[in-house]
């Protein structure tokens, strides 16, 4: 099967760091590609997160607003419906030219681009190759910002309707992900921490084995 460019420069990044090939570019290049856990893996995990302190009833306040919060999203499918959206608005996001960018989001930029759906590109064909499916953390802090930034703006109003929610609540779903982003704690470590996802898929299984010799 012939590569296209794009996979063609994913794969010279891999054998260029796997030779110890001191090429900067490529090597910020697989950082990025290679980052785990992904972001549609991590979205996923905020939606679970969600819907269990749903459950469990907590109902803090999230302490980045500094005004008051808008009405807590209880429904589970609304919540899978901003997860959904969220999940859309990144793929589909072209990463602008900034300024005075550093060499990190210049890189990025260059490559988020090529897999971002709305760019008409042969290869998006593939389900796999789409910005939430191939960068993970280390990426989505640099973009972040400016995501929040479009969507924030009143005339991108339309892309924080979900299912009849206020746009204050769509628009703290995604603020709220966003703090959980830039942050260490707790709950951030349950949704980006790799050896986390590791245990709880781990306990997923162990749970799954239970019920099928109990039946």
């Amino acid at each position: 099967m012939e590569l296209t460019s794009d996979e063609d420069f994913l794969s010279r990044a891999n054998e260029a760091a796997a030779a110890s090939v001191d090429n900067p570019v490529e090597a910020i290049a697989k950082s990025f590609v290679n980052d785990t856990p992904k972001i549609s893996v991590a979205i996923k995990s905020y939606l679970s997160w969600l819907v269990a302190r749903n459950f469990s009833g907590t109902t803090d306040k999230v302490e980045f607003f500094a005004k008051e919060s808008p009405p807590v999203i209880e429904d589970s499918k609304d919540l899978l419906l901003c997860a959904r959206a969220l999940l859309n608005f990144i793929n589909s996001f072209a990463v602008p030219e900034k300024n005075g960018a550093c060499l990190e989001y210049e890189i990025l930029r260059t490559l988020w681009n090529k897999f971002s759906v709305d760019q008409e590109k042969k290869f998006m064909r593939d389900e796999n190759m789409k910005p939430s499916k191939v960068f993970g953390r280390s990426a989505l802090v640099l973009v972040y910002p400016t995501i929040m930034a479009v969507l924030s703006d009143d005339l991108n109003a339309s892309k924080l309707s979900v299912n009849g929610l206020e746009k204050g609540q769509v628009l703290h779903f995604f603020e709220h992900f966003g703090f959980l982003l830039s942050r260490n704690s707790d709950d951030s470590m349950l949704i980006w921490s790799e050896d986390e996802l590791s245990k709880r898929s781990t306990l997923r299984k162990e749970m799954a084995e239970q019920r099928k010799s109990g039946s």
